[in-house]
């Protein structure tokens, strides 16, 4: 599968997953909506996300990439350029994602989805093997 297809997959999962996030989505809306995410509780039985519209479609929408890179994972090969570890959580994720926005408010006006992706491949790169 070609990597223009993998973005176009998760956009469409993105969509499906969250009810307004979408490739038009711009990482500052996605950012704004994944703050209150990001100071969830977590204990043992789960993270306690908050019960609003913005908090659905920052958890929803990094399901998706979770589950995108989770595949890629088992199937021994990074998907869309990101190894972040087995054990990585949607939590740590949404971290990512708001320090990586943060650091670069130039990219704030650019699709969530790219910016997001971005932000887990500086945090997670894979190795070159040969």
């Amino acid at each position: 599968m070609t990597k223009t297809a993998l973005i176009t997959l998760l956009t469409i999962a993105v969509g499906l997953e969250a009810p307004s996030a979408s490739a038009q989505d711009t990482a500052e809306e996605m950012a704004s909506a994944c703050k209150s995410v990001a100071s969830a509780e977590v204990s043992g039985e789960g993270v306690k996300v908050p019960s609003t519209f913005e908090a659905g479609v920052c958890w929803g929408a990094f399901l998706s990439l979770q589950d995108v890179i989770v595949v890629g994972d088992v199937r021994g090969r990074a998907l869309l350029g990101v190894c972040a570890p087995a054990k990585s959580t949607r939590t740590q994720l949404v971290a990512v994602f708001l320090r990586y926005t943060e650091t670069h408010p130039e990219k704030l006006h650019r699709p969530f989805v790219e910016t997001a992706l971005a932000s887990l491949r500086q945090a997670f790169p894979c190795r070159e093997t040969r």
